[in-house]
């Protein structure tokens, strides 16, 4: 299959999502907690756009409104020339979907792995009862499990036959962009392999894109074309894979690249290690300008009264766009 890098597939355009908190006897919204804000990227026909970032930083609530499961507070997400100011139509929800974190929770311990899979097959596809169970048996042997475990139930199969279950549900609607949220997560690492090259090898079959939210860069590059990182609901930093890993140019990211184990005990002794001072502030309050700067040790005045935004920058073989004031110092000590 032919795939173009360069097709917009995914557009998010100044996204936003806040959730209210009720408070007092009349349930008044007190506060708000902004899960995501002013988020801006697109996603290309046929590539992987890994999504990074410590937990709490808005990744899976970004990857909900990627599927439309939650609708942003304000800006716009559209998939391909959908109309994103109104609700999606049943054709084009099928268009993107979810592969859950952990699959013991995601499916219903009391349905079997077949009724799991018919279940979307039966509500957007409207197949004859008949062709059902054959098509179950399809995707089955898609994500490369044996038809005859359409009849076990979900305790009945291993952390990795799980996962290969909640993807072949996400496929039976014939999607054209899934959101990958943490999907490899519970998993042994020898397991995280086999779920990683099988996610390739459908990529390659059967031409689809992927958000993939990790919190592990090391992953994020294994299986990224580029890579965005996320820090309390910003983007601050996006690019090719190979260029933000080799080449982190925001603070923010550099903490995070100093953090992949190096796998030689000789070298891991010396690596140096960027440790950031506190924990990531609470979404109710953000600090004001950079959400950054309470833990950056580039921090300046500037930073604590004006937002950055993401501006291109080019210091190796790419262009990647960060979000920062400080970026020639930040790169003078790096």
């Amino acid at each position: 299959m032919s795939i173009q890098h360069n097709e917009v597939l995914v557009r998010v355009s100044n996204a936003a999502k806040e959730y209210p908190i009720k408070g007092g006897l009349l349930r008044r919204t007190v506060a708000k907690v902004h899960a995501v804000s002013d988020v801006s990227l697109e996603v290309h026909r046929g590539e992987t756009l890994g999504l990074v970032g410590e937990s709490g930083s808005g990744k899976s609530t970004l990857g909900r409104m990627l599927v439309r499961l939650e609708e942003p507070s304000s800006g716009v997400v559209q998939i391909g020339d959908a109309d994103p100011m109104r609700q999606p139509s049943p054709a084009e929800r099928r268009r993107a979907q979810l592969v859950f974190q952990n699959p013991q929770t995601s499916l219903n311990p009391r349905v079997s792995i077949g009724a799991s899979i018919a279940e979307p097959l039966k509500v957007h596809r409207s197949l004859p009862h008949r062709e059902i169970a054959g098509r179950v048996a399809e995707l089955l042997k898609l994500v490369r499990l044996q038809p005859a475990l359409a009849d076990r139930l979900p305790f009945e199969l291993s952390g990795g036959q799980r996962q290969r279950v909640g993807i072949a549900r996400a496929l039976a609607c014939d999607p054209e962009f899934l959101v990958l949220d943490e999907s490899i997560a519970s998993l042994d690492v020898s397991v995280q392999a086999q779920i990683i090259n099988l996610l390739t090898d459908l990529q390659r079959e059967l031409g689809l894109s992927y958000v993939f939210i990790t919190h592990d860069l090391s992953v994020a590059r294994h299986v990224s074309d580029r890579i965005a990182v996320m820090y309390l609901g910003q983007i601050v930093e996006i690019g090719p894979a190979e260029e933000v890993i080799q080449r982190p140019q925001h603070p923010y990211t550099r903490a995070l690249r100093s953090a992949i184990p190096v796998p030689d005990p000789d070298i891991d002794s010396v690596h140096d290690r960027i440790m950031l001072a506190g924990e990531i502030p609470s979404p109710v309050t953000p600090p004001s300008g950079c959400r950054f700067r309470t833990r950056c040790a580039f921090a300046t005045e500037r930073c604590s009264s004006e937002q950055p935004e993401l501006m291109p920058s080019s210091t190796g073989t790419a262009t990647v766009s960060v979000a920062c004031h400080n970026l020639l110092t930040v790169q003078e000590n790096s």
